[in-house]
């Protein structure tokens, strides 16, 4: 559901003022996967069974600052089920976060309700049991993997065989009748069951959604046949199963390909390319790029290595040794988790534009469990907060009314920023991230419980005309934090 907000006679009166400025440009636009540009991360400990919350607060491009690493779920604190092992985190559009544990056999959905970070509050209760094996759709889900949130809030996930039936499969699983769980039948279904469909995928292990098609899938084989494979449902009968849905994407074994093994994690950068992590003794974070559009990765120059041990870390550290939940952010940043020689978050950057992040300064921990938090052991995976998403025509012809649209996590406080002029750089604004116009005026703010998605409606008077206005949301909850969303732009036409 949406709502709509009419903005008071203030903020009217301020858009309806504005002086002509012909030097305005155009402003940024919203990034493929818009992610926090503070880039917080929700990050479970394996090692001690809990789930830590990292937060930039200092904008100094890490977290291990006072008050960078606190402690997310903790069943201890939340009096929820023990996260015995907790193997992939994901968070959906809402900021639920959702936590799977393989020894419970759980998915857990935690909401930061009283903005202090964490999702221990009783009142109201911030944690919750989304899935278990007790679901009345009766498909028990062992071992999951790993698993993605599309925008609609529909989880996929991946299960390994562990002597169920089927053994090796890919799951969806979706609240349909709203209320807050995915436990009632019908609710988790089977998308792709190896054993009856085209390719025999023995140990699905990652998953990656298709930022640009709904209901697509990038899923690997993790076992003797190492493969990368594309599901896309082409009729939206909610899997895979039909002729023509699944694909072969990338083996590796094409002349001049870097090879491939073991693919343990995916992510997708903000230009399409995919990052594929391989574990083992190959050790190397693979960069894939469709050139040619024909759905797959097969053909010359369409892959290759992008970070090993011999590149910026060198081979002392054994990095990458990753676990789960690679991802990587609006500004090309992937991020990774590392625990054979320390329990590390490392971040890797393109700088120099040639395709890899092999230079120096390419490479940085940007988390030191022995310096953030300590006795911290084994990150198995981690997720990006997202951003609140601001998003509007990007032309409005005057003596019109035109529509401001935003999204955030439920229940969080929003306000506006609006300015006349881009600056030249993105400002920096700690705690909150980045501004990227001037300030004129800051509205008043909103709270929308239980639903993060908003519209503002707003005129567009004829003393507009030639103008382009920038607007920053900013939305969240103190005590911890808010967030600045992408800036846009608008300009007003005849």
């Amino acid at each position: 559901m949406k709502r709509t907000l009419l903005l008071g006679a203030g903020f009217l009166a301020t858009l309806a003022l504005l002086p002509d400025d012909s030097t305005a440009q155009t402003g940024p636009a919203p990034g493929l996967k818009p992610q926090a540009r503070t880039f917080d991360i929700i990050l479970n400990d394996s090692g001690n069974d809990v789930i830590h919350r990292l937060a930039n607060l200092n904008q100094d491009l890490d977290f291990n600052g006072a008050g960078e690493t606190i402690f997310h779920y903790h069943a201890g604190i939340a009096g929820g089920p023990a996260t015995g092992n907790p193997s992939c985190v994901a968070v959906d559009a809402r900021g639920h976060v959702f936590i799977a544990d393989t020894t419970g056999d759980v998915i857990v959905r935690t909401i930061d309700y009283t903005g202090d970070g964490s999702a221990h509050a009783t009142t109201p209760v911030e944690w919750q049991v989304w899935l278990d094996a007790t679901n009345a759709s009766g498909i028990p889900l062992p071992t999951m993997n790993e698993f993605a949130i599309d925008a609609n809030g529909v989880v996929w996930g991946t299960n390994a065989g562990a002597g169920t039936t089927p053994a090796d499969f890919v799951w969806r699983a979706e609240d349909l009748n709203g209320d807050n769980d995915a436990q009632d039948a019908g609710e988790l279904t089977i998308a792709y069951d190896s054993a009856t469909g085209p390719f025999n995928i023995q140990v699905p292990f990652c998953i990656l959604l298709d930022p640009g098609l709904t209901a697509s899938l990038w899923v690997s084989d993790f076992y003797s046949t190492p493969g990368f494979y594309r599901m896309t449902d082409g009729n939206n009968d909610g899997d895979f199963m039909d002729p023509g849905e699944v694909i072969v994407a990338y083996t590796g074994t094409q002349p001049g390909q870097p090879g491939f093994a073991f693919p343990a994690s995916l992510g997708v950068g903000p230009d399409g390319d995919i990052y594929v992590y391989c574990a083992g003794t190959f050790r190397k974070i693979l960069r894939l790029s469709d050139s040619n559009a024909d759905g797959d990765f097969e053909d010359a120059g369409e892959s290759w290595i992008y970070a090993d041990n011999t590149g910026v870390f060198g081979a002392t550290h054994l990095v990458p040794y990753i676990g789960y939940g690679m991802e990587v952010d609006e500004n090309g940043r992937l991020f990774y988790n590392e625990s054979s020689k320390g329990d590390w978050v490392i971040m890797n950057q393109d700088l120099n534009g040639d395709l890899d992040a092999q230079d120096a300064g390419e490479g940085q921990i940007v988390w030191d469990s022995s310096v953030a938090i300590g006795s911290t052991s084994t990150p198995r995976a981690l997720c990006l907060l997202p951003t609140p998403l601001l998003s509007a025509p990007s032309a409005v012809s005057i003596n019109t009314t035109w529509n401001l649209d935003f999204k955030g996590a439920d229940s969080d406080n929003y306000q506006l920023l609006i300015g006349l002029t881009p600056l030249g750089y993105n400002h920096p604004l700690p705690p909150y991230g980045y501004l990227t116009h001037d300030l004129i005026v800051l509205t008043g703010s909103f709270t929308l419980d239980g639903n993060g998605d908003a519209q503002w409606v707003l005129p567009a008077p004829a003393s507009l005309l030639g103008l382009t206005v920038y607007f920053t949301q900013v939305a969240g909850k103190l005590p911890y934090r808010y967030y600045m969303s992408n800036g846009i732009a608008v300009t007003f036409v005849p």
